[in-house]
């Protein structure tokens, strides 16, 4: 398994098996339009996780960076046939290895998603806040911080 960035300007090919799986396994994906002003923007950095031997694409990781030190992971995703096979925390470590100029990372996570709670702490991720409501559907979640 490698771990590779995504440089701008991200491919059509890359763009449409981004936007396929965020439709297909997200439960709150993201329109059409806020991925292609993610895809524009200087600030994000993508990761995919690529199978060494087939060069299947098993997921991804979207960073926002326009925060200085702060680097916010706002997607992270490992196809559902990979998955419990530590592959999301290997694909968020990597990840995170390369954004070395960021010496802390948040993110938001669903507070009923304990499957991927779990992994964040066994990437050193802990619980800061918790936000009542804070998903459209009126779901909780919690903020979680990485400090290097």
């Amino acid at each position: 398994m490698r771990v590779t960035e995504i440089k701008p300007p991200v491919t059509k090919a890359m763009q449409n098996l981004i936007y396929r799986f965020d439709q297909s396994y997200f439960q709150r994906p993201w329109s059409l339009s806020a991925w292609k002003s993610v895809w524009e923007s200087e600030n994000y950095r993508f990761f995919l996780l690529v199978d060494d031997t087939t060069n299947e694409v098993l997921g991804f990781t979207v960073f926002s960076t326009s925060q200085v030190e702060t680097s916010e992971l706002l997607k992270i995703l490992i196809i559902p046939e990979k998955r419990k096979q530590g592959l999301g925390k290997l694909l968020l470590e990597k990840s995170l290895f390369y954004l070395p100029d960021f010496k802390r990372s948040l993110l938001e996570v669903s507070t009923l998603n304990k499957p991927a709670i779990s992994m964040y702490k066994k990437c050193n991720y802990k619980i800061i806040a918790h936000r009542k409501r804070f998903y459209s559907d009126g779901a909780d979640a919690y903020t979680m911080s990485h400090e290097r």
